[in-house]
């Protein structure tokens, strides 16, 4: 069988998982807000009201996407290499929805609050 999507899958949940990541460490050492992950095409940063609240509250939900995502990716991966029972990747599938709809509630909330 062609395990080609399983792959790819695997792939972009590793690298949205690792991208996540990367950039909430960046934010929460510069006090910079990363755009392309966190706003709109029409929000800019120069306009938050306040940056260091608008970061405190949107940073875990950043994380946890990013924890979330990095290891489907990971059970996506090693299940092409090795095999894993389908109940664990229905359990990251599922996570990864859950994380993913957390963010896309509470990440627009913020935006909003805050610009």
């Amino acid at each position: 069988m062609d395990r080609t999507m399983d792959i790819l899958f695997g792939l972009l949940g590793v690298g949205c998982g690792a991208y996540c990541i990367y950039s909430s460490i960046h934010m929460t050492k510069t006090q910079t807000i990363d755009e392309k992950i966190l706003l709109g095409k029409d929000t800019k940063a120069s306009k938050c009201k306040d940056k260091a609240a608008f970061l405190k509250e949107v940073i875990p939900y950043v994380v946890i996407l990013g924890i979330v995502a990095l290891i489907y990716g990971v059970i996506q991966l090693v299940d092409v290499v090795i095999g894993l029972p389908a109940t664990y990747i229905v359990i990251g599938l599922v996570a990864f929805v859950v994380a993913t709809v957390l963010y896309a509630i509470f990440i627009p909330r913020a935006a909003r609050k805050y610009f």
